[in-house]
Formats: structure tokens, C-alpha cells, sequence
């Protein structure tokens, strides 16, 4: 008899996003998407967007605690960048008016998005 392994749907998720997206400090961004699982389909949607708008830019997560309340926490997606700076900001307001503006009620402020030039 054959033996099969069947892979979770949170593990391929996780494989999905790393796939698109690179992890600073893995085991916190993993952690806080596991608590945060809604926040799966907004950064799946934001991907595509980004590289509409910003081609094959990397874009990194991570995840920031505030440091006046050491309990808060929120993902921050980065979108690596370099195009001058005026092409970039351009791109950068196209995609929260045709996009981020909208989707970003869905993310309850746990997710932010910004410029990151290198």
C-alpha cells in the first residue's frame, strides 16, 4: 500500500506567499499571518497589483511592533524600489487610488504598505 503525505492548506498558503513575497524574520511574519489568517487574500491581491504597477519588484514583509505598546503589532509589506523618486510616488498613488484605498478597510489596519528605494 502506498503511503501519501498530504500537505496542510495553511502550509501551502505559507509556500504561496514566499514564493511572492520575501520574509524578514520568518518565524514572526509566520506567526503573526497564522493569527492574522484575513490578511491572506489582501497581500495574494496586493501582489498582483504591485507588480502591475511596479513590475518584478521584490517586496518584503515584516512585522513592526509599536514601541509605546509593546503588544500591538502590524505587517508591513515593502516594496522595493529604484525608480527616482518621482516615478516611484507616482506608481505608489496609482495603486492606492485604484486599489489600496478600497482593500484596506478589509485589513484592520494590521497591514501597511510603502516604498522601500535601494
Amino acid at each position: 500500500m502506498r503511503e501519501y503525505i498530504v500537505e496542510s492548506p495553511r502550509k501551502d498558503v505559507f509556500v504561496r506567499l514566499e514564493s511572492i513575497y520575501a520574509f524578514r524574520e520568518e518565524a514572526t511574519v509566520r506567526t503573526f499571518l497564522e493569527k492574522h489568517s484575513f490578511l491572506t487574500p489582501l497581500l495574494l491581491q496586493a501582489r498582483a497589483k504591485i507588480a502591475e504597477l511596479f513590475g518584478s519588484s521584490i517586496v518584503t514583509l515584516d512585522v513592526a511592533v509599536d514601541p509605546e505598546d509593546g503588544k500591538y503589532q502590524e505587517l508591513w509589506a515593502r516594496i522595493q524600489t529604484d525608480l527616482a523618486p518621482q516615478d516611484a510616488l507616482s506608481a505608489l498613488t496609482r495603486f492606492d487610488e485604484e486599489w489600496w484605498l478600497d482593500a484596506s478597510a478589509s485589513s484592520q489596519n494590521l497591514l501597511n504598505i510603502k516604498l522601500e528605494y535601494t
